[in-house]
């Protein structure tokens, strides 16, 4: 799954990746979390590929009459599910990332800050829907797709995100359904490194670099699994 990912890549490295120019505010952000606000690509209304700033978690109304959030699509089924049927056809879109976090399994669960050895940045697989306009406070939202995380991450999880190739963006966003279904299944291993950082990502209110400096494996704070890569 995918639960908080960080986006620090400024505005000059973004325009270069996605190849169109960002109007929007773009701070640096070291630990992003549902229901928060995150930069998007999506095809806009005239066709073209724009920056956008979306709601991390699409809210579900249940048979109980209680809402859900739904923060990550499963990409072998999101096609059919009638929470993200509309968007997968309609609306799939980018999330830029320098890395995603993962916390392992067992009773330390030791957070690790999970991105390219090259540290570049990288675009994750979502999918977005309208929200309410902006004069009832609330704009669009998006869920990121997983899919099953490559060997050398599965000692710390068994799913991680869809990384969608730089060669493939335009596929991703324009594409028919069955462009994005061929690109899903033919999904390369990613070049990911996994670093042990501290617990302070645990906590939403921080926001700041310290969220994924590194931290040795035996500085108390629980010993880290020998991962490729650290």
């Amino acid at each position: 799954m995918c639960g908080r990912f960080a986006r620090f890549s400024g505005r000059a490295s973004l325009e270069e990746l996605f190849g169109i120019p960002l109007l929007l505010p773009a701070p640096p952000r070291f630990n992003i979390a549902p229901g928060q606000v995150a930069l998007a690509v999506r095809r806009g209304a005239r066709g073209r590929h724009e920056f956008a700033e979306l709601h991390w978690g699409f809210s579900l109304k249940r048979e109980d009459g209680r809402r859900s959030v739904l923060i990550n699509a499963r990409s072998e089924s999101a096609a059919r599910k009638p929470a993200f049927h509309d968007s997968f056809h309609l609306r799939r879109c980018l999330i830029p990332a320098d890395g995603f976090f993962e916390w392992s399994p067992g009773p330390a669960k030791r957070p690790y800050f999970i991105h390219r050895g090259d540290r570049r940045c990288i675009a994750l697989a979502g999918l977005w829907r309208p929200g309410r306009d902006r004069a009832g406070g609330e704009g669009p939202h998006f869920a990121v797709l997983t899919r099953d995380a490559d060997a050398p991450l599965q000692i710390i999880h068994d799913r991680m995100p869809v990384i969608v190739p730089r060669e493939a963006f335009g596929s991703w966003l324009d594409g028919s359904v069955a462009d994005a279904l061929a690109l899903l299944a033919r999904l390369p291993e990613a070049p990911l490194v996994a670093t042990p950082v501290g617990r302070r990502v645990n906590d939403v209110e921080h926001d700041d670099p310290g969220c994924i400096a590194a931290v040795a494996g035996g500085s108390g704070e629980g010993q880290a699994p020998r991962l490729p890569g650290i």
